[in-house]
């Protein structure tokens, strides 16, 4: 599996100046691992810079470990990579994306990264449709998660964007080239 041939097209509109570092945010799921796989791969051919942030909430034990795997991975790839840890007193899953989103983009700016890729994928879309219509939502126009966005904070994200470019693939699919690829 690769990008499909509209990424660096996505990639160009979003960050056209060449020597700006692309961003990914890598949990260390197989969502996210695909994703870093997949951009790995696409920033060789294109020459880009790629930048990896993990952000540990300190929500779980397991975070940091999951933290250190990826670092391992970068730097086995020579990937900058840097953990991001949440200190600020923990309440709700709202407030934890909002923290990973102000420590990500802060990182950004200081690396002088404006685009952020995401692995969300199709299953994440179908999930949130499915959440919001449990909760009433029934407005078809309110959309979940789209391909572009600005980045989610502010004034942080100002001038950042938000790219989810496994949006249109399914999980199942970024497993499969997962295994292929161990």
């Amino acid at each position: 599996m690769r990008f499909e041939a509209g990424f660096s097209a996505l990639i160009g509109r979003f960050s056209p100046n060449s020597s700006s570092p692309i961003a990914l945010a890598v949990s260390g799921g197989s969502d996210s691992m695909a994703l870093l796989q997949l951009s790995r791969a696409w920033a060789q051919r294109e020459r880009r810079k790629l930048i990896v942030y993990t952000v540990d909430h300190q929500l779980r034990p397991d975070a940091q470990l999951e933290a250190e795997q990826v670092a391992a991975r970068c730097e086995a790839w020579q990937i900058p990579h840097q953990i991001l840890t949440w200190t600020a007193p923990k309440s709700t899953q709202n407030a934890a994306r909002i923290a990973r989103y102000q420590l990500i983009a802060t990182a950004m700016r200081s690396d002088g990264a404006n685009c952020l890729l995401t692995g969300h994928t199709f299953d994440d879309v179908i999930e949130t449709a499915l959440i919001r219509r449990r909760r009433g939502v029934r407005d078809a126009t309110v959309a979940g998660p789209t391909i572009a966005a600005p980045l989610p904070v502010w004034p942080e994200g100002r001038g950042c964007t938000l790219l989810r470019p496994l949006i249109f693939t399914r999980r199942v699919d970024l497993q499969a080239t997962l295994r292929a690829h161990e």
